[in-house]
């Protein structure tokens, strides 16, 4: 089960409205730890646009360990949710971490891209917004 910060139950539905970018993360990944400030800020910019950005930590510990980690650097504009159990991460056959998915509004479809990505680089944003219907 995916949850919020304070341990309640969270489902896509409850974003129904609005183009995702789920990011797949976790503490002990360095490269995931690095775009985490890229991600911040991208989800700051495309709030106003209708976006979501999602931050789902796979930490075992759940919010105990991944929250005050994000608190301590300042990532706090994307929802923070916690899958300690990597029930999505199995669903959708991650192939490793950091994961991004796209997913427009009407959930036809999704891109996946595997790697670590400069979130908040003008051309990958241009991108995102081609790709989310923008």
């Amino acid at each position: 089960a995916i949850n919020t910060a304070s341990g309640a139950s969270f489902s896509l539905s409850d974003v129904v409205d609005s183009p995702l970018i789920i990011n797949f993360w976790a503490t002990w990944c360095p490269p995931c730890v690095h775009e985490l400030p890229h991600l911040n800020r991208l989800a700051s910019e495309l709030k106003s646009e209708g976006i979501s950005v999602l931050l789902v930590s796979m930490d075992r510990g759940g919010p105990v360990n991944a929250a005050p980690f994000l608190s301590a650097r300042g990532i706090d504009a994307p929802l923070q949710l916690y899958d300690p159990s990597a029930s999505w991460a199995r669903t959708l056959k991650l192939k490793g971490l950091p994961t991004t998915l796209l997913i427009p509004k009407d959930r036809a479809s999704y891109l996946v891209h595997t790697g670590p990505a400069e979130w908040d680089d003008e051309k990958i944003k241009d991108q995102i917004r081609t790709y989310l219907n923008f």
